[in-house]
C-alpha cells in the first residue's frame, strides 16, 4: 500500500525562496495605493492606522522604578477591560458595529 501525503506539495516557487537558491528571490509587488481588485471586487484602500511611533509618549516615567509603574498600568488596563465587559453585557445594542 502506497502512502499519500494528507496535504498537496508545495508551489514550484517555494524553491526561490530556498537558502541554497542560486540567485535572490524577487522582490515583493508595492502595496496598493488607491485601490485593487481581488476576486472580481473593486476594494478601497484605508489609510493605515498611525504607527507606535505616533503614540503619545510619557505614560512611563524614565525616573521612576519600571515595576510600579507597569503594575499602575496594568490595573488601568484591567479596570478599562472591566468596564468594557459590563457595559457590553448591560447594552449589548449599544455596542453593536455599524449602529
Amino acid at each position: 500500500m502506497a502512502t499519500t501525503s494528507a496535504w498537496p506539495p508545495p508551489p514550484a516557487l517555494h524553491a526561490l525562496y530556498a537558502p541554497d537558491a542560486p540567485e535572490p528571490p524577487p522582490a515583493p509587488p508595492p502595496p496598493p495605493t488607491a485601490s485593487f481588485t481581488a476576486f472580481g471586487v473593486t476594494h478601497a484602500v484605508h489609510a493605515a492606522a498611525p504607527g507606535l511611533e505616533a503614540a503619545p509618549q510619557g505614560t512611563l516615567d524614565a525616573s521612576q522604578p519600571l515595576a510600579p509603574q507597569l503594575q499602575r498600568l496594568n490595573r488601568e488596563l484591567y479596570v478599562a477591560y472591566t468596564e468594557l465587559l459590563r457595559r457590553a453585557r448591560s447594552e449589548p445594542r449599544r455596542l453593536a458595529i455599524g449602529r
